[in-house]
Order: C-alpha cells, then structure tokens, then sequence
C-alpha cells in the first residue's frame, strides 16, 4: 500500500510539473513585461512618486493572468481529478455553473493581485527602502531609476522568477483549496519529490490524507496558518517562497460520476 501510494504520488507530481511550467511561464513574462512598462511610464510622470498607485497599476495589470491560472487549475481539478470527488459534487457543479465559477475566479484573482502588488512594495528589502526614500523626498517617478540602480535587473531577472513559481503555486492551489471545501472531505499535501523539497513539505506530505480546510502548519509545530502549498496568508516566507507543491483530493467512497463536460463547463 505504501509503495503504491508513493507511485501515484510520483506521477501526480510529474503530471503537476508540466501542467504548471507554462502557466508560470506566461505569468513571469507578463511580470517582466508589466514591470518594464511600468518603469517607462514613471519616467514620463511629473507627479511625485507615490507607493500606492504603483501598487495599483501593479495589481489591476497581473488580475488577468491569476484569472488565467485560477481557470485552468480549476478545469484540471474538476476534471482529471473527477474519480475522487464525492457524490455530492454532482449538485454542486450544477448549481454553479460557469458564472459561479467566474465569479469564485475573480475574487481570487483580486485578492492575490491586490496581495502581490502589496508584497513588492512592503517585503522586498532593496525596492522598499528606495520607495522610502522616494516619497520621503518628493521625488519625480523619472529620478527612482537614479536610485534603484541594478536593483531593477533583481526584480526583472531571479526575483520576478520566485514571484512567479510561488505565485502560480499559490493561485493554483487555491482553487484547489476552494473546491476542496465544498466537494471533497480529504486532501493530500504532494511534494515535487525531489531534493529540493524542504524538510516541513516533506512531513506534510507523508502525513497522509487530512480534512480540508485543515493547517498544516500543525504537523510541523509551526506558530502560522498553511492551509495550501504557497498560502498568501502564511506568515512565514520560508514555507511559501518557490513551493512546487500541490493538494489533492483524497479517494471518495461515493465517486460523483460526473460528466466531463458538466465539470469542464464549470470553468471555462
């Protein structure tokens, strides 16, 4: 049984790997892109630098790449992963039909861009300080570039790299996470199964099936909420930052036998 739970854990972590590469590819790139077009409108600005607007701008221009995300992964949770879905499941797939299920993708994705535009502004060390000392001295956006120096190559290069691996993580799985709450009474926490994987990951992953909506920060005695790999709401940026994990459902007892054009029209 072990042995056999170990196997499909493998392939449903191959099988993440490569649903996940080209939404994080597509979501880095629109970063990187987003990033620059930014830096170039500022320089035209003759207003003083304000943190909030960038903040704005940053969020409204990523929304539709989360929304991008949100849908995909949740067509893929509905629908390669139907067999574990409860009976229940059948009822709540009808009744909530593609503009339930926009309406659940967009408040996602407004929550998780309004959090990323917030974390670019308040927790990277190098552009928190210049924007600091850029509103404090009533600078044009045009001087930041003065200031930043190679730290945009930072921010444009590696950074926007872990922002996008931990941001597609965590819009991924919480679709997962949300749909987990209504239809499915079991998850498992899968690792990418590599040595990559840090220690706590690798706990929370042997630990077996656990109810949905649990933290499984519990299992690791942390002080913080984790309840889906890359959580927004986890306080503690080691547990978050480039996690390639996932959750699942665990087996139902009563699978739903849902259609897979039922499911698939729930997200399209």
């Amino acid at each position: 049984m072990a042995r056999r739970r170990r196997q499909n854990a493998e392939q449903l972590a191959r099988s993440h790997a490569v649903f996940r590469a080209p939404l994080e590819a597509r979501f880095v790139a629109a970063y990187r892109k987003q990033l620059e077009l930014l830096r170039r409108a500022s320089q035209q600005e003759t207003e003083p630098f304000k943190a909030d607007q960038w903040a704005v701008r940053i969020s409204e221009s990523m929304r539709p790449q989360y929304q991008a995300i949100m849908r995909a992964s949740g067509r893929r949770y509905l629908t390669q992963l139907a067999p574990f879905v409860p009976r229940k499941a059948g009822t709540w797939v009808r009744k909530q039909g593609p503009a339930g299920a926009g309406t659940i993708v967009v408040d996602l994705a407004k929550s998780f861009a309004a959090g990323l535009a917030e974390s670019i502004l308040t927790t990277w060390d190098e552009l928190s300080q210049v924007v600091v000392d850029a509103e404090a001295g009533g600078f044009l956006p045009s001087q930041i570039d003065d200031l930043l120096g190679d730290v945009w190559e930072t921010i444009q290069g590696p950074r926007a790299e872990m922002v996008g691996l931990t941001a597609t993580t965590g819009a991924i799985n919480s679709v997962s996470a949300y749909l987990s709450s209504e239809l499915v009474e079991l998850n498992d926490w899968i690792s990418a199964g590599d040595p990559r994987v840090r220690a706590t990951h690798q706990t929370y992953a042997a630990a077996g099936s656990r109810p949905a909506g649990f933290n499984w920060a519990d299992l690791s005695g942390g002080a913080y909420t984790l309840r889906f790999p890359a959580d927004p709401e986890c306080t503690e940026l080691g547990e978050i930052i480039n996690c390639r994990c996932f959750i699942v459902p665990a087996a139902a007892s009563e699978p739903s036998g849902l259609r897979f054009d039922e499911i698939a029209s729930v997200f399209t």
